[in-house]
């Protein structure tokens, strides 16, 4: 049983002293604070259009074949 508290009793005394650590670093240490400006060029800010492929051309038919039937073209 001794064993087992001095264990406990130690990583009770670790978080005591990290959550000191956290608690000072929270309340004693101010952050620098500063201006920030970034410098953006305008072809950033209006982005160009991106032209878009022409579409694909369907297949032709490969050379030799007969076309199918009644998918000929009829003139009136």
């Amino acid at each position: 049983m001794p064993t087992i508290f001095r264990f406990l009793f130690s990583l009770v005394v670790i978080a005591i002293v990290f959550s000191a650590i956290v608690f000072a670093l929270g309340n004693f240490v101010a952050p620098n604070t500063r201006s920030l400006t970034i410098r953006l060029p305008p072809s950033r800010i209006e982005p160009q259009p991106v032209p878009r492929p022409p579409p694909p051309e369907p297949p032709a038919p490969p050379a030799g074949s007969e076309p199918v039937a009644g998918t000929e073209a009829t003139e009136p």
